[in-house]
């Protein structure tokens, strides 16, 4: 995942893996790969599903 600040621009990363049956979803925790920017992130965008 990228996490992104308010203006779109992306802080930090992250990665998790976890596999979702089909019309399921699920809630996933994703560490930052810097954490000293989790105050300003406000929002997050999904970079690769398999």
């Amino acid at each position: 995942m990228n996490f992104q600040d308010r203006d779109g621009m992306t802080l930090t990363s992250g990665r998790a893996d976890v596999r979702v049956p089909a019309r399921k979803s699920r809630t996933v925790r994703v560490p930052l790969d810097d954490p000293s920017v989790a105050g300003t992130v406000v929002r997050c965008e999904v970079v690769s599903v398999l």
